[in-house]
Protein backbone atom coordinates (compact mmCIF):
# COMPACT_ATOMS: atom_id res chain seq x y z
CA UNK A 1 0.00 0.00 0.00
CA UNK A 2 2.75 2.73 1.25
CA UNK A 3 4.77 1.69 -2.16
CA UNK A 4 1.86 2.68 -4.61
CA UNK A 5 1.20 6.03 -2.95
CA UNK A 6 4.96 6.55 -2.47
CA UNK A 7 5.10 6.01 -6.44
CA UNK A 8 2.31 8.14 -7.55
CA UNK A 9 3.40 10.85 -5.31
CA UNK A 10 6.36 10.47 -7.37
CA UNK A 11 4.87 10.37 -10.72
CA UNK A 12 2.57 13.39 -9.67
CA UNK A 13 6.05 15.15 -8.79
CA UNK A 14 7.12 14.81 -12.24
CA UNK A 15 3.88 15.72 -13.81
CA UNK A 16 4.14 18.93 -12.24
CA UNK A 17 7.43 19.43 -12.77
CA UNK A 18 6.99 18.45 -16.78
CA UNK A 19 3.67 21.42 -16.47
CA UNK A 20 6.19 23.45 -14.57
CA UNK A 21 8.66 23.30 -17.86
CA UNK A 22 6.33 23.52 -20.82
CA UNK A 23 4.92 26.63 -19.00
CA UNK A 24 8.03 28.26 -18.75
CA UNK A 25 9.45 27.18 -22.49
CA UNK A 26 5.59 28.75 -23.75
CA UNK A 27 6.57 31.51 -21.61
CA UNK A 28 9.72 32.05 -23.37
CA UNK A 29 8.34 31.94 -26.95
CA UNK A 30 5.79 34.35 -26.51
CA UNK A 31 8.39 37.04 -25.41
CA UNK A 32 10.49 35.68 -28.55
CA UNK A 33 7.36 36.17 -30.33
CA UNK A 34 6.38 39.83 -29.18
CA UNK A 35 10.00 41.13 -29.22
CA UNK A 36 9.89 39.39 -32.98
CA UNK A 37 6.61 40.58 -34.30
CA UNK A 38 6.74 44.03 -32.37
CA UNK A 39 9.95 45.15 -33.35
CA UNK A 40 11.50 46.50 -29.78
CA UNK A 41 14.61 45.26 -29.49
CA UNK A 42 17.25 47.15 -27.34
CA UNK A 43 19.69 46.97 -29.92
CA UNK A 44 19.56 49.89 -32.54
CA UNK A 45 20.26 49.39 -36.17
CA UNK A 46 22.76 51.32 -37.84
CA UNK A 47 20.11 53.61 -39.23
CA UNK A 48 18.56 54.34 -36.36
CA UNK A 49 21.87 55.21 -34.30
CA UNK A 50 22.96 57.57 -36.96
CA UNK A 51 19.56 59.52 -36.72
CA UNK A 52 19.45 59.88 -32.81
CA UNK A 53 23.51 61.04 -33.55
CA UNK A 54 22.05 63.26 -35.35
CA UNK A 55 19.36 64.81 -34.12
CA UNK A 56 20.31 68.40 -32.06
CA UNK A 57 20.53 67.62 -28.20
CA UNK A 58 19.44 71.27 -26.85
CA UNK A 59 20.18 70.66 -22.87
CA UNK A 60 18.53 74.65 -22.77
CA UNK A 61 15.98 76.22 -25.08
CA UNK A 62 17.00 78.51 -27.10
CA UNK A 63 16.37 82.63 -26.60
CA UNK A 64 13.07 83.89 -28.32
CA UNK A 65 14.41 86.47 -30.85
CA UNK A 66 18.01 85.18 -31.87
CA UNK A 67 17.44 82.84 -34.45
CA UNK A 68 21.47 82.62 -35.10
CA UNK A 69 22.35 81.66 -31.21
CA UNK A 70 25.66 79.98 -32.03
CA UNK A 71 26.58 83.28 -34.03
CA UNK A 72 25.45 85.43 -31.19
CA UNK A 73 27.75 83.32 -29.02
CA UNK A 74 31.01 83.51 -31.42
CA UNK A 75 30.90 87.15 -31.35
CA UNK A 76 30.77 87.57 -27.67
CA UNK A 77 33.75 85.33 -27.54
CA UNK A 78 35.20 88.10 -30.26
CA UNK A 79 34.67 90.41 -28.38
CA UNK A 80 35.82 89.14 -25.12
CA UNK A 81 39.15 88.34 -27.22
CA UNK A 82 39.59 91.87 -28.53
CA UNK A 83 38.81 93.36 -24.99
CA UNK A 84 42.03 90.90 -23.84
CA UNK A 85 44.17 92.06 -26.43
CA UNK A 86 43.65 95.87 -25.39
CA UNK A 87 43.81 95.44 -22.15
CA UNK A 88 47.19 93.59 -22.97
CA UNK A 89 48.52 96.37 -25.69
CA UNK A 90 47.64 99.33 -22.75
CA UNK A 91 49.76 97.28 -20.11
CA UNK A 92 52.56 96.81 -22.44
CA UNK A 93 52.01 100.73 -23.50
CA UNK A 94 51.88 101.64 -20.06
CA UNK A 95 54.58 100.25 -18.40
CA UNK A 96 56.57 102.63 -17.02
CA UNK A 97 59.99 100.09 -17.35
CA UNK A 98 59.22 99.90 -21.04
CA UNK A 99 60.78 103.72 -21.94
CA UNK A 100 61.75 105.52 -24.35
CA UNK A 101 59.82 103.20 -27.07
CA UNK A 102 56.91 102.46 -25.31
CA UNK A 103 56.32 106.21 -24.95
CA UNK A 104 54.30 107.43 -27.68
CA UNK A 105 55.04 110.89 -26.86
CA UNK A 106 58.30 110.50 -28.11
CA UNK A 107 57.66 107.49 -30.81
CA UNK A 108 54.64 108.76 -32.04
CA UNK A 109 54.38 112.70 -31.50
CA UNK A 110 50.46 113.48 -32.00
Amino acid sequence: GSCLRQRDSDWNRLRESRIRMKQLLVFIFLLVLMTAVTDTSPILTEKEAKQILRTRREDRQRKAGFPDEPMREHMLYLQRLEQRSEEQFLEHWLNPHCLPHCNRDLVHPI
